[in-house]
């Protein structure tokens, strides 16, 4: 057992100081692709005309930026044969992207929000009844029900508040990095 936590602890050292993340003059967080076949970078489905990532550079790009803490501001650097044409477009497709993760984590962020104080009235009106009940009734299990579906419906509203929310920030956080990152394009040669 202690052999298995040494090579993980090794391992995590490891990883940490992989060169996968490199960052720029400016200290921001640079993730660089590479785009072999330019029919590849867009997805062939778009609203309203509005160009939009291939599922597969969306999950490449939202992988390296895993690798950067939340908050720390991104380059996306894109190099391979780009027509310049293609430039202002594969822009526009990461930008639009990343927007709509922008309105889909902020939406969860809404419904979070709603859901944990809707949860947390129930439970304040349950433990009233329970407080209620319990100077007059004398039925032990029937209030014993009423207490446990009362903190049910509390640890579920401190469950969302506490501890969902803050993974729905840092998915806010991420796209929203992604979405104000600078993309380049990198010259061959460089």
């Amino acid at each position: 057992m202690f052999g298995f936590s040494s090579k993980l602890s090794r391992l995590r050292t490891e990883a940490r100081s992989s060169d996968a993340v490199s960052y720029d003059e400016k200290g921001r967080g640079v993730i660089r692709m590479t785009v072999r076949d330019e029919s590849e970078f867009l997805s062939p489905y778009a609203l309203s005309g509005m160009p939009d990532l291939n599922s597969e550079v969306a999950d490449f790009l939202e992988g390296a930026a895993m690798n950067l803490r939340p908050e720390e501001e991104i380059v996306v650097e894109v190099s391979g044969s780009v027509s310049e044409e293609k430039k202002s477009e594969y822009r526009a497709a990461i930008r639009n992207h990343y927007r709509a993760g922008v309105r889909e984590a902020d939406r969860k962020l809404s419904e979070n929000a709603r859901m944990s104080f809707v949860f947390a009235l129930i439970a304040a009106v349950v433990l009233s009844v329970y407080v209620a009940l319990e100077i007059k009734f004398d039925n032990f299990v029937v209030l014993q029900l009423i207490d446990i579906t009362a903190w049910v419906f509390m640890w579920e509203a401190v469950d969302l508040i506490f501890l969902e929310r803050k993974i729905l920030k840092s998915e806010l956080i991420r796209s929203a990095s992604l979405y104000s990152s600078e993309i380049v394009f990198a010259v061959k040669g460089e």
